[in-house]
């Protein structure tokens, strides 16, 4: 929930243009970014700290959110992206920032290894 929900809803006014064009618009306007965080996002990649906010004007809007709680650990937001050679990356944030991200395979079902 929160503020990271409420970004992804509202998507960015960027999403469905060009990636760098979404890039360079929110760097324009965001000058006082650290400049390796600038750097990152100028060529569309993420790093451990960064906001959602931030994910979104490199990546854009993620395909999904999904809200997850760990009773060890706590509350936890991750965004999967249609990124990686088979499969989705999903990007962790907790208390508003990336704390990591991977990808993850697509299943195949049996049906899909089933020879004719």
């Amino acid at each position: 929930g929160g503020a990271v929900t409420r970004w992804v809803e509202a998507r960015s006014k960027f999403d469905g243009g060009d990636d760098l064009i979404r890039r360079v618009v929110y760097l324009m306007g965001h000058d006082a970014l650290e400049p390796r965080t600038a750097e990152l996002i100028g060529q569309g990649q993420i790093a451990a700290g960064m906001t959602p906010e931030q994910v979104a004007a490199s990546w854009g809007a993620p395909l999904d959110v999904l809200p997850i709680y760990d009773e060890n650990t706590g509350e936890f937001t991750v965004w999967v992206y249609p990124r990686g050679r088979n499969g989705r990356t999903h990007v962790t944030f907790q208390a508003g920032q990336v704390i990591g991200w991977a990808e993850v395979p697509l299943v195949q079902s049996a049906q899909d290894d089933a020879q004719p």
